[in-house]
C-alpha cells in the first residue's frame, strides 16, 4: 500500500469515529464503566426522581391509610416507622448487594443504566452509600421526627414541630436544592454526597 493510500485509510478511520461521543457505549470496551457527563447529568436527575417518587408514593399511601384507620396517636406512631424506614431505604439505595435485577443499583439507576462507583470504578461500600445519600435522606428523617412529636398530646408536639422540625426541614430542603445544583456545576457532576463518600456516577 502506498503512503498516500495509507494516509487516506487513517483519515477514513478517524472520521468514522468522530461522530461518536466520548464515553459512549459504542466507543467503550465491553463491560467498562465510562463517563459521559452530559448524558449522565440527565440520567442522574431522572434516576433520583424515580427513586424518590417510588419511596415517597409508597410512604404517602401507607401513612394516609394508617391515619384514616388508626387515628392520630397510633397513626402518628405508624407514620414515624414508615418514614424512618423510608430514610433507611434512601440511605442504602446504592448498597453493594444484589437484589433481584438490582446489582448495586437503585431502581432509578437501573432504569437509566448507570451506577455509583468509587473513583477507581469499583463497587461502593454500604458506608459510602450512606454517606452520599445522607442529605437526600434528611427530609425523611425530619418528617419521622415530626410524626413522633405529633403523637405527643397537649400541643407539645405541635410546638416541637413548629420550632424544631420546620426550621431543620427548611435547611434540609435548601441543602437538597444545592445538591442538585452541584450535579450541574461540580467537577464530573459530583455533588456534596459524592465528595464526602469518594464516589462518582458512571455510565454502565
Amino acid at each position: 500500500m502506498s503512503e498516500t493510500e495509507t494516509n487516506q485509510s487513517n483519515q477514513t478511520a478517524e472520521a468514522s469515529g468522530a461522530g461518536k461521543p466520548l464515553g459512549s457505549p459504542a466507543a467503550a470496551p465491553t463491560g467498562a464503566l465510562v463517563f459521559h457527563l452530559d448524558q449522565i447529568l440527565q440520567k442522574r436527575l431522572l434516576a433520583t426522581f424515580i427513586d424518590l417518587v417510588l419511596v415517597g408514593v409508597v410512604a404517602a399511601v401507607l401513612i394516609f391509610i394508617a391515619t384514616m384507620v388508626l387515628g392520630q396517636f397510633f397513626g402518628s406512631l405508624f407514620s414515624f416507622f414508615v418514614l424512618a424506614a423510608s430514610a433507611v431505604i434512601v440511605l442504602v439505595k446504592d448498597m453493594p448487594f444484589k437484589f433481584g435485577e438490582l446489582d448495586c443499583q437503585s431502581p432509578g439507576k437501573k432504569a437509566m443504566n448507570i451506577r455509583v462507583t468509587d473513583l477507581q470504578g469499583n463497587s461502593i461500600t454500604l458506608k459510602q452509600s450512606m454517606q452520599r445519600n445522607f442529605i437526600l435522606a434528611m427530609p425523611y428523617v425530619l418528617s419521622a421526627l415530626g410524626s413522633l412529636l405529633g403523637a405527643i398530646p397537649l400541643g407539645i408536639g405541635f410546638i416541637g414541630t413548629l420550632f424544631i422540625v420546620m426550621p431543620l426541614m427548611f435547611i434540609a430542603s435548601i441543602a437538597n436544592v444545592y445538591e442538585i445544583y452541584r450535579i450541574y456545576s461540580g467537577e464530573r457532576n459530583r455533588r456534596w454526597g459524592d465528595e464526602l463518600a469518594g464516589t462518582i456516577v458512571a455510565w454502565e
